[in-house]
């Protein structure tokens, strides 16, 4: 039987490319924020880093520019999207973003447990909602707040140095997509937007560029007993193991 999650290894606008016009019909994504992350955890989890997340601005736009001119294509019209972002670098991401979407609202997550800082210590972080075009899609009969509270996983259980909880892509997703709906992910990391699909019955494709985090997606795959396809190289599969 053929699966329903799709898993690449490469480059997401090579390979968003390659698919037709409207063949989505909803997108999670958690782009790099370009503010040179650096977990204080890294090196005690052997977690990788995030690629492209230190870039000089125009590049980073340019970066995002194509990709979200992707998903402009590929989204069906009024399909709503989710994108996340950081307070830091709003203003590099979000002249991207309504280049090609329309802004409807912009939802905080709130991470519960705070974070390191400088000037105040941060616990939120931002989670853009969109739509493909002018017409919006059927406003959802539960409408929530604009304030998510929502642990993110326990540092011990991560498989990303920037895990978003499946809660808060499922909460995000469900009010806009049914059973066998389309979703796309076009930076996949470690996954969580795949495992969230799995679990609600919705088709996934989603890309990773690094295979340090794509093994931490097929890690959790195994681990929830999803059935999945791997798209890669057999040398880029060889290093996207994940640990036993």
């Amino acid at each position: 039987m053929e699966s329903d999650i799709h898993l690449h290894l490469g480059d997401c606008i090579s390979g968003m490319r390659l698919l037709p016009d409207r063949s989505f019909d909803y997108c999670f994504t958690d782009p790099p924020y370009n503010v040179n992350y650096q977990s204080g955890h890294r090196k005690k989890n052997l977690l990788p880093g995030v690629r492209n997340d230190h870039l000089p601005v125009s590049q980073y736009q340019e970066l995002m520019d194509a990709a979200f001119g992707q998903l402009q294509r590929l989204l069906k019209p009024g399909a709503v999207l989710h994108v996340c972002g950081g307070w830091s670098t709003s203003d590099q991401i979000l002249p991207v973003l309504k280049a090609h979407f329309t802004l409807k609202a912009c939802i905080v997550w709130d991470k519960v447990h705070i974070g390191p800082g400088y000037w105040v210590r941060s616990r939120h972080e931002f989670v853009y909602l969109m739509i493909n075009g002018h017409r919006p899609p059927p406003i959802p009969a539960h409408r929530p707040p604009d304030i998510w509270p929502i642990p993110r996983p326990p540092t011990n259980k991560r498989l990303h140095v920037c895990e978003k909880p499946v809660d808060l892509v499922t909460r995000a997703m469900v009010p806009f997509t049914d059973r066998g709906d389309r979703v796309i992910d076009p930076f996949m990391g470690s996954a969580p937007v795949a495992e969230a699909c799995w679990r609600t019955g919705r088709r996934f494709v989603g890309w990773e560029l690094d295979p340090g985090n794509l093994a931490g997606a097929l890690a959790r795959m195994k681990r929830v007993g999803a059935q999945f396809a791997l798209i890669a190289t057999d040398q880029a599969e060889e290093k996207a193991q994940p640990p036993e």
